[in-house]
Formats: structure tokens, sequence, C-alpha cells
């Protein structure tokens, strides 16, 4: 989906149309955005120019560098990363922190569909809330979401639909309110589990 592998076999319909994503650069032109779980910030950057890395705006010939600061400090805002300037390097923040700005940089794209693979990974339990406050207002503005996780209390908070795959097999779609853990952990490994820890 995010065009990093081509598809050899299956279809993609984006917006009611099929579609064929070659590219990471037109997986964001299409509106689609995509946070990794292993981050990769380029650390000897700002946060800045991590954040418009490949789609810096422009003054001119140059690069506008007063307007992407503020741009991107109104993104740190909005992920609760307040009075951190958009200046600072990378390399001075944390792992915690680091997974914010991306959340941030995704948020830059305005894409419609945000892939979130295991986003809490590396994240502390204040930012995990403020995480779920960001995707119930990106569900509201009607932004689709695809949130990968093995932590089953965040799907039951967060989700509408769950997905079930097993061994690279699509198992099923199911509403939320339609399944609890016991099942979902039945149909995550096909059999029933005695013991859970």
């Amino acid at each position: 989906i995010d065009g990093i592998y081509r598809a050899d076999e299956g279809e993609i319909i984006l917006r009611g149309k099929k579609t064929e994503i070659t590219s990471p650069k037109q997986a964001m032109t299409d509106g689609i955005a995509m946070i990794h779980q292993e981050l990769s910030p380029v650390l000897d950057m700002t946060i800045a120019e991590n954040i418009f890395l490949g789609k810096e705006p422009k003054k001119g010939a140059f690069i506008d560098i007063a307007r992407m600061n503020a741009e991107s400090k109104a993104l740190l805002e909005e992920v609760g990363m307040t009075g951190i300037s958009p200046a600072v390097n990378m390399r001075q923040l944390s792992t915690s922190q680091m997974q914010m700005v991306e959340i941030a940089k995704a948020l830059s794209y305005q894409a419609d569909l945000i892939i979130m693979d295991e986003p809490t990974s590396s994240i502390t339990e204040s930012e995990v809330d403020n995480l779920f406050e960001i995707i119930r207002k990106l569900k509201a503005d009607g932004k689709c979401i695809v949130y990968i996780s093995h932590k089953m209390e965040e799907l039951f908070k967060i989700g509408d639909v769950i997905t079930v795959f097993r061994d690279g097999m699509h198992v099923g779609d199911f509403g939320v309110e339609d399944v609890d853990e016991p099942k979902l952990i039945k149909l995550m490994v096909d059999r029933d589990l005695t013991e859970i820890y």
C-alpha cells in the first residue's frame, strides 16, 4: 500500500477506483502516509528538516526555513510536543519523541489514509493516551487509520473494524463490538488457548 514493495497479486481500491502504487512518493501523492515500526530519522538534521524531507517549502529557489519551522511547530503541538523547538537536532530526542515526530510527519502529508505499524512500541503511557486522542480526532475528520498491533487492549479502545491475518492469509473482518479478546486470540492462532500469559 505504501509503495515500498510492488504487489504481485491482489488489487488496491482507493477512493472507489482500482490503482497501482509503484513508489512511496506516489503513495504520498495519493494521500497515503505510513508510520513504520522501525524508525528511520536523519539524526543530523533538525526536527523540521525531518518532517519536511523531500517536500520542503520554497521561497524562490531556496528552502523557506521560517515557514518550515512554523509549520513544524504547529504539527509538534498537534502531537503534544509543546515546548520543543523544531530547530532541535533529531539526535537530541528520545526514541519516544522520535516516534511522535514520525506521527507529526504523517500528519504533514494531510493524508486520507494513515498506516500505523505498532506505533506504541516505543512511547510512554501518557504519549499513548495522546496518540489515541490524535487518532480519534483524525477519525472525526474523516481520515482512515490502519492500526497494526498485537496489543489487544489498544484495538478495543480505538478500533472500529478488526481485520485478522494468520500465516499470511486473510481470516476475516469483524466489528469491534462483535468480538472479545478470547475469540480474537482464537482467530489469530486457530485454536482455543487455555492459558494466556
